[in-house]
């Protein structure tokens, strides 16, 4: 299908940032002469080098050898493709950087995953550039198609059983994003069926497995009838005036919003260097396909989550966000940013936003919620009150044994 393959970020979201979508420090596939200059000076083509012979001293396969498979999923490949300029790319040149770009992209990722890997040369590039390979792997242009990387993959685990034993490429490609910081978002409970999934490329892998909440009821009413308007969720701050806590969200399973509790879980979101520039990579592929929103979703859920500054500070002080950035104005800024020009066609919080909005219908809520927040905020304050208590009990008891103890009139 056309709008499943690797393609243009679309052009209403490229003008906004163009910076978020090419590459600062390695090409990965042939490069696009119209900004090759965004790429500093040979460190990109020395590393590659590097890390492709480390590959194949691990996968203990010569270069002829993987030249020669390659060349067998040629146009397989090809067919991942919709830039014209790689599709048009003569067998010597599309091998070459199919055999350059995707030994060196799994190289990089088992020795980020396994540090038995690592050498004297690899490590010298790895710790220097890690940061800056690590965001350009995940810009939607720069993209290998996933099958490829599986396939050399492959080539290295039957002389590596010791160090990786039975750990497939997507069991290894999980581990790659989990260890990273930043993208805690990816749920630690991975399931997957192997044989049902078709990944087409890293982004479509953070796309599907990301540890949001996707809803299958989005477009009912609480009463099961349908709905014709998209409802979106108070501030964070009205959600808390109405007494709903918030929890870190830990497993991709988890229900999003109970009612019974008043407890939100949302998913732990680090904010650093490279948050922004996933997120508008991952938003320009849902752009793409329009068939699987559920990242974009998200961000617009938390767009209307985070009006105020005072919103992303109640968050940050309940653990949820972890600001890497100067100040909460900023992270307010991103979330506005992130989803300008972005329509969600299907809104997959519908229901859960409903529920909230109905819970904060309640004023029993938000008196519970007054009175916990102004009067039982601190555990001295609940002391005093029970303090109080007791003592009124107590001068209450007086007053009735005082009364008993009157002598009845004659």
């Amino acid at each position: 299908m056309e709008l499943d393959k690797i393609g243009n970020v679309p052009a209403a979201l490229f003008e906004m940032k163009p910076e978020a979508y090419i590459p600062q420090f390695i090409f990965i596939g042939h490069p696009d002469p119209t900004v090759e200059h965004f790429v500093s000076g040979n460190n990109d083509k020395i590393m590659k080098g590097c890390f492709v012979g480390k590959f194949s001293s691990v996968a203990k396969v010569e270069l002829n050898e993987i030249i020669g498979r390659v060349i067998g999923w040629e146009q397989t490949a090809r067919d991942c493709y919709l830039f014209i300029g790689r599709r048009k790319l003569d067998t010597v040149q599309f091998v070459k950087f199919l055999v350059m770009d995707g030994c060196f992209v799994v190289m990089y990722m088992l020795v980020s995953v396994f540090p038995e890997f690592q050498d004297i040369d690899t490590s010298s590039f790895f710790w220097r550039f890690n940061d800056a390979v690590f965001r350009d792997l995940l810009l939607f242009q720069n993209q290998l198609p996933f099958f490829l990387l599986r396939s050399l993959y492959d080539l290295c685990v039957s002389n590596n059983q010791t160090i990786l034993g039975n750990t497939s490429f997507i069991q290894l490609t999980h581990q790659f994003f989990i260890d990273r910081e930043g993208i805690g978002y990816l749920g630690k409970d991975f399931r997957v069926e192997e044989d049902k999934l078709e990944v087409k490329h890293l982004i479509h892998f953070l796309s599907c497995y990301m540890n949001f909440p996707h809803q299958d009821d989005s477009s009912k009413s609480l009463d099961g009838t349908p709905l014709m308007v998209s409802v979106w969720p108070p501030t964070a701050t009205e959600l808390y005036d109405y007494g709903i806590s918030f929890e870190k969200k830990s497993h991709y399973s988890q229900k999003m919003f109970d009612e019974r509790t008043g407890i939100l879980r949302v998913p732990h979101i680090i904010i650093n260097e490279t948050f922004e520039s996933t997120m508008r990579n991952i938003i320009a592929y849902e752009y793409t396909i329009r068939k699987s929103p559920g990242v974009s979703n998200f961000l617009m859920f938390m767009r209307f989550l985070l009006n105020s500054d005072n919103d992303v500070n109640l968050l940050i002080k309940e653990g949820i966000i972890h600001n890497h950035l100067e100040s909460a104005k900023e992270v307010t800024k991103l979330f506005q940013d992130l989803c300008k020009n972005v329509v969600a066609e299907r809104n997959l919080y519908n229901y859960e936003c409903q529920k909230m909005r109905k819970y904060c219908k309640h004023r029993r809520h938000r008196w519970m919620a007054s009175l916990k927040h102004d009067y039982f905020n601190t555990p001295w304050a609940l002391i005093s009150f029970i303090a109080a208590v007791v003592l009124l009990l107590l001068t209450l008891m007086r007053a009735v044994v005082a009364v008993l103890s009157m002598p009845k009139p004659k």
